[in-house]
């Protein structure tokens, strides 16, 4: 049976390869961008190249790890920022290296910075959300059951990409507890 659109809309347009589970962000100017776990449970990535088109970039992987979840955003200066975890739980993010329009038309290629773990966090489910100043806040489930929530403590500079790995945050459950204070 073949999948007919719903009026209003155009397609469905099949893309090359398999997935389990996708995320999509829009890039600054734009196009779209598609995050997806494989076949192989390795994290994907393919963009629109050009901005409203129907043609994409040959699929690719960002990571050869064994992906669960995925999640993708962006940021307030522009760039995007994937969050993924692997089999075991662990909290893992990659970001573009600075605001991204269309790629090279020669690579088709965008520039990432490389996969970094997120403060040493597992976590059995998460979402991800801007604030109103920028900043972005992660809430997670761990092993345990808990909610937990982190987030970044300043709004990334784009000359700087340390800033992209100031998190904080209760990481463990506080009961009893007082909780961190936020710098604002």
């Amino acid at each position: 049976m073949t999948a007919v659109a719903p009026v209003g809309w155009f397609g469905p347009i099949p893309l090359i390869g398999s997935a389990k589970q996708i995320a999509v962000a829009a890039n600054i100017d734009g196009h779209l961008e598609l995050f997806f776990i494989d076949s192989k449970n390795h994290l994907g990535h393919s963009f629109q190249t050009q901005v409203d088109g129907i043609f994409w970039a040959p699929l690719n992987q960002l990571s050869t790890r064994t992906i669960s979840q995925i999640a993708a955003i962006q940021n307030i200066d522009g760039r995007l920022e994937v969050f993924y975890t692997d089999s075991k739980g662990n909290l893992w993010h990659n970001f573009q290296t600075k605001p991204q329009t269309i790629a090279d038309q020669t690579t088709l290629k965008l520039p990432w910075f490389a996969e970094q773990t997120l403060a040493n966090i597992k976590a059995k489910q998460f979402a991800v959300a801007q604030n109103q100043d920028g900043r972005l806040e992660l809430f997670f489930i761990d092993p345990k059951n808990n909610l937990n929530h982190i987030w970044e403590l300043t709004v990334p500079d784009t000359t700087d990409p340390s800033t992209w790995n100031s998190w904080s945050g209760p990481w463990l459950p506080s009961r009893g507890r007082r909780r961190p204070s936020r710098q604002e």
